[in-house]
């Protein structure tokens, strides 16, 4: 389970791309199992639980507008 807010922003750069920043914080408490490798085979050690509160997502993307290239320039149709 976990809840938390994002925030993100666009920076245009040209008329056909832009670069998206975005970041995400919130709660996260979840279970999950240990376990430890031994002669090639993994064997289950413990099941742990953990809550966390901080940064839950960073995102970095390069935004290509497909529409901006396909719209017809000036003139009266």
């Amino acid at each position: 389970m976990f809840a938390g807010a994002s925030y993100g922003y666009l920076f245009p750069v040209g008329n056909y791309f832009s670069f998206e920043a975005g970041i995400g914080i919130g709660y996260l408490n979840t279970t999950y199992d240990e376990y430890l490798p031994v002669n090639k085979d993994y064997v289950y050690q413990q099941t742990s639980k953990i809550n966390y509160i901080g940064p839950l997502k960073l995102k970095f993307a390069w935004v290509w507008h497909i529409g901006r290239c396909l719209e017809k320039k000036g003139g009266n149709a």
